[in-house]
């Protein structure tokens, strides 16, 4: 093929980062496709793309009297899209193709075969492959086999090459090989592309640095309830550093073990017992402790004396809970009773019991924690709470999630995702700005403050949140570079 075909179309737009990656690899957007009104009015302008070939729903597109304007200028470019991941995402409600959009990759097909398309990249989230997706997945490559692509499929994170993020997303190729062909699962391409992404991998960069530093400057500061919650656990691992035979933090530590006295392992066999049948309110009483007997006569009593991740004891529960969940109840138990244990033989027994009281006071998910570092806590004589917090947490993403108050230790950037949690930095308590962000997807530097609007916001000093998920639902722009190349390289002839 000519370099006529360095063109492509970018399906399911969004804020452009398969643009960035396909430029870079030497391709030419000739159109482009998006959802969301917005998007489909700041593409263009940061771009430089004609409107006329800006279009909105992928459904029934070719059909549309503006595609038909442009689709012989069009023709015989390379389909790009990191099309909706709610079908298949653990995020997402795994309805698959039952999900309304679902049926993007039927629109994604339509346009393959109106436009022949020499070849396309496809991108979506990791669980696309999992087991409830399976057969939705095996059917998009029966269908691609199909229509005469050879195709790949290759799970890559930014991390590999050399960016601070931890985010694997799949990347699926397809080379058209002849419209008479059966097209193949190619083991070739795959290695190519295996070949690529670690050819980069020796070209390291260092962004942690700018979002680190940046964020101590720009940064939006964690909340006052998020503070409080830090400065109770900087109280918890002041301990591991005073007395290191308490021993690791388990993972997760689920504090409210520190106060609850029910006995897990007769529920576990009183609900195994049930054979299948809801539990019994005086099974239930009979596993809090015999103290609490005559007192549970409602509901709410009962409720009171349960943990939330057990309530369902009350309602619903009927079979045994999975092997996780007491194991790490009693982990948990374990190590915080050790820790009351050598407190009182200290003659400290109302600084455990202030310490309860104050994480009791906490809303349930901040009352877990999770040390996902391997190094034992830092040390620090720091008096003022603030401060001590943010030494004994320096370097440190603090990420408050529905699991639990999770520390992490600084070297990588947890997966930006649509739904936010984006970690503090330790160091200051603050949360990164978006633009710091968006190097995480390796956005050109500069773009993000020259198209504010692209992302969500109406100036550079905008902090809706609203860049923050469109960034968690963008692919990393190098990583569609590397891919891309290798496309590149298959399309055209050696030497052209």
């Amino acid at each position: 093929m000519s370099g006529a075909a360095l063109r492509f179309f970018d399906a399911c737009a969004g804020i452009g980062c398969f643009h960035h990656g396909m430029v870079k690899a030497g391709f030419t957007c000739v159109g482009a496709a998006e959802l969301d009104g917005r998007l489909q009015q700041e593409y263009p302008k940061a771009f430089g793309l004609d409107p006329s070939r800006m279009f909105g729903n992928l459904h029934e597109v070719t059909e549309a009297e503006a595609w038909r304007a442009v689709r012989d200028e069009m023709h015989g470019c390379v389909l790009t899209a990191g099309f909706p991941c709610q079908p298949f995402s653990k995020s997402g409600t795994q309805l698959g193709p039952e999900h309304a959009e679902g049926t993007v990759f039927g629109a994604l097909v339509c346009i393959l075969e109106d436009l022949e398309c020499p070849a396309f990249i496809l991108e979506n989230v990791e669980n696309l492959t999992g087991e409830k997706h399976a057969e939705t997945f095996n059917d998009m490559r029966t269908i691609l086999r199909g229509m005469s692509y050879d195709i790949a499929f290759g799970k890559y994170s930014p991390d590999q090459i050399g960016i601070p993020q931890h985010r694997q997303r799949w990347f699926i190729i397809g080379i058209k090989r002849g419209d008479e062909l059966e097209g193949s699962e190619n083991e070739a391409l795959l290695e190519a592309m295996d070949a690529a992404i670690q050819e980069k991998a020796s070209e390291p960069k260092v962004i942690l640095k700018d979002l680190l530093e940046g964020t101590s400057r720009r940064g939006s500061p964690a909340s006052d309830t998020e503070k409080q919650a830090l400065v109770i656990w900087d109280k918890y691992l002041s301990w591991l550093v005073e007395n290191p035979s308490i021993g690791k933090t388990p993972s997760p530590l689920w504090g409210m073990e520190a106060v609850y006295a029910y006995d897990i392992d007769k529920i576990q066999s009183i609900l195994t017992s049930r054979k299948g049948k809801k539990i019994r309110k005086k099974d239930v009483i009979s596993a809090l402790g015999s103290r609490h007997k005559k007192s549970f006569r409602r509901k709410a009593t009962i409720i009171d004396n349960l943990p939330p991740y057990l309530w369902d004891l009350v309602d619903e529960r009927k079979e045994a809970y999975p092997d996780w969940k007491p194991r790490y109840i009693k982990n948990s138990r374990a190590h915080l009773m050790k820790i009351k244990g050598w407190l009182e033989s200290e003659d400290r027994r109302q600084e455990w019991k202030d310490w309860v009281v104050l994480l009791r006071s906490q809303d349930a998910t901040f009352q877990k924690f999770e040390w996902h570092v391997r190094e034992s806590p830092k040390q620090t004589r720091i008096k003022d709470d603030i401060k001590r917090v943010k030494k004994r947490f320096e370097g440190r993403l603090i990420q408050f999630r529905p699991s639990g108050v999770r520390v992490s230790k600084g070297d990588r950037h947890p997966a930006l995702v649509a739904i936010g949690q984006v970690p503090v930095v330790g160091t200051c308590l603050r949360r990164p700005p978006w633009q710091i962000l968006a190097k995480l997807q390796s956005i050109p530097e500069g773009f993000a403050n020259n198209n504010p609007a692209l992302f969500g916001e109406s100036s550079t000093s905008g902090n809706s949140g609203e860049p923050v998920k469109r960034l968690g639902n963008a692919v990393n722009v190098d990583l569609v570079a590397v891919v891309a190349g290798v496309v590149k390289h298959e399309i055209l002839p050696l030497g052209k």
